[in-house]
């Protein structure tokens, strides 16, 4: 059976009233594109959704993580929304494409991007038990942040993944802010409103979960 990827890759490319919301024509016109990303074949499925002023898409491939087609995809629709959002004049269009020119993949440039796959100098620990070790790491985010979670009896595939980009690095220069994205998993939908404990149970199952860093 063929692996299947599953990419989060967002950008605030222009909000209303501020940070608020994402324009609603921003939202079908990154429909549109993914649409069409899945008629063409490059996506097996995807979703756009939004989060304040970022604009999320969600998608599944059966692309290499870091997939050029993939990350091309989603800088062009960035493109494209920016250009809907001058014409609509929402603040801050396009500010979260830092760069001039896709150069085969989005990170550096400006957008968050996540997938499932383990890179960078690593250090796994397991908790309760290294919770203390844990703190310690993530307590210099400048240099650390907890990249994915693993079951204790499954490490092959992670619970959760998280972006680790930080925007001092993007571009070569401190842009002031820093908006992460993250992938989870659970065994079925969580409970919700008045029921976050039945959803953490879920979330956190039987046997303690390990946390890998990334440097």
């Amino acid at each position: 059976m063929s692996v299947v990827t599953i990419s989060a890759i967002k950008a605030d490319v222009g909000g209303v009233a501020g940070r608020s919301a994402v324009h609603p024509e921003l939202i079908a016109a990154a429909t549109q594109r993914v649409r069409e990303a899945i008629g063409d074949g490059l996506l097996i499925d995807g979703a756009v959704n939004a989060c304040g002023d970022d604009v999320n898409l969600v998608m599944t491939h059966r692309h290499a993580v870091d997939a050029e087609p993939v990350h091309r995809s989603a800088w062009e629709t960035f493109e494209a929304l920016t250009e809907i959002a001058r014409r609509l004049h929402l603040y801050g269009a396009g500010q979260d494409l830092l760069a001039d020119a896709f150069s085969g993949n989005v990170r550096g440039a400006g957008p968050g991007v996540v997938h499932d796959l383990i890179e960078h100098r690593r250090i796994l620990f397991q908790c309760p038990q290294d919770l203390y070790d844990l703190l310690v790491f993530i307590g210099t985010p400048s240099r650390y942040v907890i990249k994915h979670v693993f079951r204790h009896d499954q490490l092959e595939e992670p619970v959760a993944s998280t972006s680790t980009s930080r925007l001092s690095l993007i571009a070569g220069r401190y842009v002031g802010k820093d908006d992460p994205i993250m992938i989870v998993r659970l065994p079925e939908r969580p409970a919700c409103g008045g029921r976050g404990p039945r959803a953490v149970r879920q979330a956190a199952p039987r046997g303690g979960v390990d946390a890998r860093l990334a440097q």
